[in-house]
């Protein structure tokens, strides 16, 4: 019999494990008779016109997923990953994809813990994880790392400096000394490596939990982003960069990774980020060889809100989005989404309507899923604000940010892992 994953609209074959038709809100069955599914992939080929609209007619009262394309080379990845050696996704977007909103007690209060993918994450048995920070958000000087993830213990004596994908690097200046503390991330029970992304042209510092020292991050001779998975002893609670170089060193952030975690997720949500801000090439850590340095088998890009607002001109938008998903395309499968309207007059006099045309246009273009978080929390900011889904004029609630991952981001881990 036909059985289904709590979260998701799919029907799956109880032998094969197979995608074999949709249930819809008022609890019909639709089947894909004519296709073999895998995930969103359509085995691995392209569906005709007249099969991918009967999905996304299907999918569309379920959930956000308004577009079926190719997502088959992150399935294979994925699936070929070994458990506790994952591969990447990246999570480009703005201050709605960092989870401004979702914060407990105020807007950003521990809401690198509560926001969308971070609850996806959660509903996936350890198989995905996104216990960690990438740069900072746009957050350093106010409210605070500590703020945004209280695992997160940043010193005084680190700074943040140069923007990479998805905000600033953290910068210890040359001669200074990182104690005990100074730069820190507690990590949760499980976690059985530590992986630090660094831009570690000079330099070393030592990397050690509160049991002992797991060795050295190294100096790397490059102005890449890249990273180092150090395996934590038994009894580990948290891991700390300590030391004192004579030469600057950047650091990109620390996630941790689990025993059966196969796929990482890297939220570079970055508060008031538009597209511009993740296509620049120009250094060697900026956002574009960063996003191609760390590989990721999947990326997803929520970057609608902002550029709306402010009345980015169409034609800019599709190419600073189209540099995007190229660089990305390289390495992995592209989602795009439609991200959470503002309450301002950008969302009903058509400017809002011309950046997801282009967003649209992009994903045929390509051939790119579309996800879209306004199909599930109501449609628009006064369906979801009636709902009490909203915080303010362009951000969701914590309540808004779980229709999310339960509509969009949990169904695309589903059909990925």
């Amino acid at each position: 019999m036909p059985y289904m994953k709590s979260g998701t609209p799919f029907l799956y074959d109880d032998t094969t494990g197979d995608i074999i038709g949709l249930k819809d809100q008022d609890g019909s069955e639709k089947s894909l008779v004519t296709m073999t599914p895998t995930g969103l992939a359509i085995g691995g080929s392209e569906p005709t016109s007249a099969q991918r609209a009967s999905v996304r007619n299907a999918l569309w009262s379920n959930n956000g997923i308004v577009r079926i394309g190719r997502l088959d080379r992150a399935q294979a990845a994925i699936a070929a990953a070994t458990p506790g050696s994952p591969v990447v996704s990246v999570h480009i977007g703005d201050s709605t994809r960092a989870g401004n909103g979702a914060g407990l007690g105020t807007q950003w209060t521990n809401s690198n813990k509560r926001h969308s993918i971070a609850q996806a994450c959660a509903l996936t048995s350890g198989a995905a994880s996104a216990d960690g920070f990438f740069c900072d958000s746009g957050l350093f000087s106010s409210p605070g790392m500590a703020v945004f993830d209280d695992r997160i213990a940043i010193g005084g004596s680190w700074g943040a400096a140069a923007k990479s994908m998805g905000g600033l690097l953290f910068r210890l200046i040359g001669g200074n000394a990182s104690n005990a503390g100074d730069f820190r991330f507690t990590f949760p029970a499980g976690t059985a490596k530590v992986r630090i992304y660094h831009l570690n042209q000079f330099g070393t510092l030592t990397v050690q939990t509160n049991v002992g020292v797991l060795g050295v991050l190294p100096s790397t001779n490059s102005t890449f982003v890249d990273y180092v998975d150090f395996s934590v002893q038994a009894g580990s609670t948290y891991v700390e960069l300590v030391g004192t170089h004579a030469q600057t060193i950047y650091v990109a952030g620390i996630y941790a990774i689990s025993g059966n975690s196969r796929l990482l997720c890297l939220n570079t949500g970055f508060n008031g980020g538009k597209v511009a801000d993740f296509d620049d090439v120009v250094n060697t850590y900026d956002a574009i060889p960063t996003l191609k340095r760390v590989a990721p088998v999947l990326t997803t890009i929520n970057l609608t809100i902002n550029d709306a607002n402010a009345a980015t001109s169409v034609a800019a938008y599709a190419a600073d989005l189209s540099e995007i998903v190229e660089a990305a395309l390289i390495s992995g499968d592209v989602v795009l989404m439609y991200g959470f309207q503002s309450n301002t007059v950008q969302t009903t006099d058509g400017t809002l309507a011309g950046i997801r045309g282009a967003v649209r246009d992009i994903a045929d273009a390509y051939n790119l899923t579309v996800m879209s978080v306004p199909a599930v929390v109501g449609g628009s900011w006064a369906n979801a604000n009636a709902s009490s889904l909203v915080l303010d004029t362009w951000h969701l609630n914590y309540a808004g940010y779980s229709r999310e991952a339960a509509g969009c981001m949990h169904p695309l881990l589903s059909s990925v892992l």
